[in-house]
């Protein structure tokens, strides 16, 4: 049986002495083997948390509060001595998110955030099969796609626990991690697919929408108008790719295309989240333009939500999206 002794010293100093000096005795380096414990990051208990609280909406909660948009390591969940809650003990990257985590511990953001990409994938099955590895890296509840891979009528090289829906023309779709709680599906039609999802605010719908360059705009156009008025009071965000050049959001002339889509946000009183001198969300040799639109439904989450275009290789001509 091997056995051994773990000794704590004061100082980093005296283990460096203390290790020399086994090394520099012969017998004692030719039968006795040190070694340093790894490096240990801090460690956070949080309690009281409700029994349904998912590991995505912890790390939503800390991302929101504490401003830390890396993952965690949820080392372990414990029993807490108050009923129907749990303790996690999570485990901080560095000092500075440590320190940004207790200051966060306790409060319960007024609305849970959620993580969405926004991406053409144009048809591409390395584009679409990056997709785990961006949702490894960062938090990642929902993906709105247009032009995914499609292998038999399915989203291709996703994991296959992850949720999706495709619209009947294979051309937008959304993906749902199964960290999401309980998505609902609403509808597909030729070019758009919607889901709902239940935020403590209320209920909130999903929207993907695709409009080729080469048809006719105001179709989809027609169908978002109909779901949307159809939800009523309900708060919606869409993520659609319409190539229809505006100057509201970056290009440097209107055009018809551009006007329905203006149109269409003035007559339903969408807010635009895409950010009119931002870094183009398409990008192909010369080419730098911005189709991809991020229109929200409802004040409150208008309010509430962000919009980024990601510096991430997407393998796509397109850019992620972060909202």
């Amino acid at each position: 049986m091997v056995k051994g002794v773990a000794v704590q010293l004061e100082r980093d100093q005296d283990v460096e002495d203390l290790i020399q000096t086994i090394i520099n005795k012969g017998t004692l380096k030719s039968t006795i083997e040190t070694k340093k414990p790894g490096e240990r990051y801090p460690s956070i208990i949080i309690y009281n948390l409700p029994d349904e609280t998912t590991e995505d909406e912890i790390q939503e909660a800390l991302a929101v509060n504490a401003d830390i948009m890396e993952r965690l390591n949820i080392r372990f969940k414990l029993s807490d001595r108050q009923p129907a809650t749990k303790t996690k003990l999570a485990t901080a990257f560095n000092s500075s998110d440590y320190k940004r985590i207790q200051t966060c511990h306790g409060q319960r953001p007024a609305q849970p955030q959620r993580y969405i990409i926004q991406i053409n994938l144009a048809k591409s099955k390395v584009a679409t099969a990056h997709l785990a590895k961006l949702a490894s890296e960062i938090n990642i509840n929902h993906f709105l796609v247009q032009e995914p891979y499609v292998k038999e009528s399915k989203i291709a090289g996703v994991p296959r626990k992850w949720h999706q829906w495709l619209s009947s023309s294979n051309k937008a779709g959304i993906i749902s991690l199964p960290s999401t709680n309980n998505p609902i599906f609403i509808c597909s039609t030729t070019n758009l697919t919607a889901i709902k999802i239940q935020t403590i605010t209320g209920p909130v719908n999903l929207i993907s929408a695709y409009s080729s360059p080469f048809a006719e705009v105001q179709d989809t156009a027609q169908y978002l108008a109909n779901l949307l008025t159809k939800i009523g009071p309900e708060q919606a965000l869409i993520g659609a790719d319409m190539n229809a050049p505006s100057t509201l959001w970056g290009y440097a002339n209107d055009s018809p295309r551009g006007n329905i889509m203006e149109d269409l946000m003035s007559g339903l009183n969408l807010h635009l989240l895409n950010e009119k001198n931002s870094e183009p969300t398409f990008q192909r040799r010369n080419a730098k333009v911005w189709p991809d639109l991020t229109l929200v439904k409802g004040v409150q989450l208008a309010r509430t939500a962000s919009w980024k275009v990601r510096d991430e290789l997407s393998l796509s001509d397109h850019k992620y999206i972060h909202t």
